[in-house]
């Protein structure tokens, strides 16, 4: 069946998807202002992730214009230097927003610029100039996207067990990102004659998020580091700490982007098209491997990170899912069918997830911890800095407009470069694996000093309770004997 995809295999996704996020509610024990928060931030990662689709899209069809002009070059440094406003943004926002104790004012604007891109996207013609505009306004948006949260972190769950709560979102995030994914290729598929209909849902999902914005209420007090009485009996962060987690965010990223790039892309269209699939088939391939990553991300991460953190530990776990992703990649840069880089690939994202977001979880203890550091913002903006490098020698190649490199581009008649094309996918999929090499060499130097006292998971929960109970025991005391004196 044409599009089964679509019409079958997602919806039956979707729906075990959403069981698995009711259960994962009963089971945490999530109370109702915290899933309204949760919910969200979902929503927010949708519109996010149709943002994203969409600006690519723009960006492929405007493909055949740009190599037919001079000024290729020029766009594609023009729009990847647009980059800098997220690569700026996210340690900028982070600080900005503790130092005002005001989280909300940046989380609703970037409410309010979602509205306006979706209202661009549906009433301007299409164009290199609205394209270059709706990549800032996404990534002027995205910025919001650690300071939510830390605020779901500091208003919900005390900034306590940021490890159980990064999986928790992840969750809700990955089954986002799937209906995002699901719900543009239904579009393009499907509905190309009457463009109202989603730009109509995506912008009153965007209006819904702006009202759920200014209505829910923010705890100033919360905002923020712990107390100082509270982080002095705390491990501190120091410059090398800081530097090993955003190398590693780094690493582990460029690696993900370097096997998602448009040459690996390519080699696994030529090598489908080799062995006899037709462009429908192809297409439908190529859906399955940009989203499905996401189905093994909501179904295991929960209940994989409850099960075996406690027996393990979050150092073994981000090892074990390391070397799985070494592996993967290596064995991709040995094997040329198509059907076996595809799997491969989506199993790669999965072991990707697992380990950004493990570290991400260091990063949000850590910005807990620390007064003047914005760690996750940092964190952010070096793993997005892989996708800059990564995606700007992307466009500089494409923009060359070599025979071989409008062929990747325009990805058409790939099967004239078969070999060529194999040649430079098997070497930016060895280049991945090396790189992950070296981020597991970085790691197993410096877990001890980026998991501190979460080496012993269980004891560093119950410390952290106890010393912020007797925070608030002994600020109770304080209170109660200053009443007495004042009385007296």
């Amino acid at each position: 069946m044409k599009n089964w995809d679509l019409q079958i295999a997602s919806p039956i996704f979707l729906l075990i998807a959403i069981i698995n996020l009711g259960w994962i509610v009963h089971k945490e024990k999530i109370k109702s202002k915290s899933l309204i928060c949760l919910v969200e931030i979902a929503l927010f990662w949708m519109l996010l992730g149709y943002m994203f689709f969409k600006i690519t899209q723009y960006t492929q069809a405007n493909l055949d214009f740009l190599y037919a002009n001079t000024n290729t070059n020029s766009y594609w440094i023009g729009s990847l230097f647009l980059g800098l406003i997220f690569l700026i943004g996210q340690p900028l926002g982070v600080f900005l927003t503790t130092i005002c104790k005001n989280r909300k004012i940046w989380i609703c604007s970037a409410y309010a610029l979602t509205i306006m891109w979706f209202v661009l996207d549906s009433s301007v013609t299409s164009s290199l100039t609205l394209n270059l505009v709706l990549i800032a306004l996404f990534f002027l948006i995205s910025t919001a996207v650690p300071i939510l949260v830390l605020d779901i972190n500091e208003q919900y769950f005390y900034k306590i067990n940021t490890y159980a709560l990064v999986w928790v979102l992840i969750s809700f995030c990955a089954t986002s990102l799937l209906i995002a994914h699901v719900y543009y290729e239904f579009d393009f598929v499907y509905l190309k004659k009457v463009r109202w209909i989603f730009p109509a849902i995506t912008g009153s999902i965007a209006i819904l998020l702006l009202i759920l914005g200014f209505v829910r209420r923010s705890n100033q007090q919360s905002i923020g580091p712990f107390e100082l009485v509270i982080r002095e009996q705390l491990p501190q962060i120091n410059l090398k700490t800081m530097l090993f987690l955003y190398s590693l965010g780094f690493l582990v990223t460029l690696a993900f982007i370097l096997s998602n790039s448009v040459f690996v892309k390519a080699q696994i269209i030529t090598n489908l098209t080799s062995i006899g699939f037709a462009e429908g088939q192809i297409s439908l391939l190529n859906r399955i491997g940009t989203g499905w990553f996401l189905i093994p991300t909501f179904l295991l991460t929960y209940i994989l990170n409850k099960t075996i953190i406690n027996s393990i530990g979050q150092k073994n776990l981000i090892f074990i899912a390391l070397f799985t992703l070494f592996g993967l990649y290596a064995g991709m840069s040995f094997i040329s069918n198509g059907i076996a880089l595809l799997i491969f690939s989506i199993l790669a994202g999965f072991c990707y997830v697992q380990i950004i977001f493990s570290l991400f979880s260091i990063a949000l203890f850590w910005n807990c911890r620390t007064v003047k550091q914005p760690v996750v913002g940092y964190f952010c903006s070096a793993s997005y800095f892989a996708v800059f490098l990564v995606k700007l020698i992307n466009g500089l190649l494409l923009a060359s407009k070599s025979d071989l490199m409008q062929a990747i581009g325009l990805q058409e008649n790939l099967i004239n470069y078969q070999e060529q094309i194999n040649e430079i996918g098997s070497i930016i999929l060895a280049c991945a694996a090396s790189v992950v090499l070296v981020a597991a060499v970085v790691f197993n130097f410096s877990s001890k000093y980026l998991l501190a006292d979460f080496r012993n998971y269980k004891f560093a929960i119950q410390n952290l309770k106890a010393i912020i109970k007797n925070s608030i025991k002994q600020k109770t005391k304080t209170q109660i004997d200053f009443k007495n004196q004042t009385t007296d």
